[in-house]
């Protein structure tokens, strides 16, 4: 197992370089595991002219050179992919840039509708009540003149109530006066007979007198 050091101190972690070491020591790693990747790529670049030239002459290739094309063709993948990559994150960066711009003027919207359906829900609240109120404000009203209507009907019943017992007396009474005429009309007609009767005996009176 290798050792770096940085400023002195040897970064070696628990679990090997830089594994557990501090923030410094892996940034020195980190520098350090860059500058090979680079060596690493100019020496392939140096072996890779070498063997293109090989094949510009039609030399064949050894097994060493097989390797190193099939070391550039595999880096030239990861570059292409690495490049695919980048392009992807950008083209999704930017989709959620939009997403999130399109979700801020859904939201906006969203909000704007909230605000107004909560201020015609207010106004259709306040028209409501208002419209409550007229209702009560009538059943009310018409309470108070379906009980004045009860009461004038009341009152009617107990005037004609009344009325049908005074008919009743009166009828009463012009009956009692009927009875009264006739026992009237019989006492003249017997006056009248005793008037009659009396009238004849004063005139055998006289026819007696005069005889004398």
């Amino acid at each position: 197992m290798g050792v770096g050091s940085s400023g002195g101190v040897v970064c070696v972690g628990e679990r090997g370089v830089g594994a557990g070491a501090p923030p410094g020591c892996v940034s020195y790693l980190n520098a350090q595991i860059f500058l090979y990747v680079e060596y690493l790529s100019l020496a392939l670049d140096k072996a890779l002219e070498v063997v293109v030239k090989k094949l510009e002459k039609g030399e064949k290739l050894k097994s060493e050179d097989l390797a190193v094309l099939t070391i550039a063709v595999v880096r030239d993948l990861n570059k292409r992919i690495d490049n695919l990559a980048d392009s992807l994150n950008k083209r999704i960066d930017e989709t959620n840039k939009r997403i999130d711009a399109v979700a801020e003027a859904l939201g906006k919207r969203i909000d704007e509708t909230n605000r107004r359906i909560d201020a015609v829900a207010e106004y259709l609240g306040r028209r409501i009540d208002e419209t409550n109120k007229r209702i009560d404000a009538v059943a009310d009203s018409l309470g108070r003149r379906i009980d004045g209507v009860y009461q004038q009907i009341g009152e009617l019943q107990k005037t004609i109530a009344d009325m049908q017992r005074t008919i009743a007396e009166t009828q009463r009474t012009v009956a009692e006066m009927q009875k009264t005429m006739l026992d009237m009309q019989k006492l003249m007609a017997e006056m009248y007979r005793e008037i009659v009767q009396l009238r004849s005996d004063v005139s055998e009176i006289k026819t007696r007198l005069a005889s004398r």
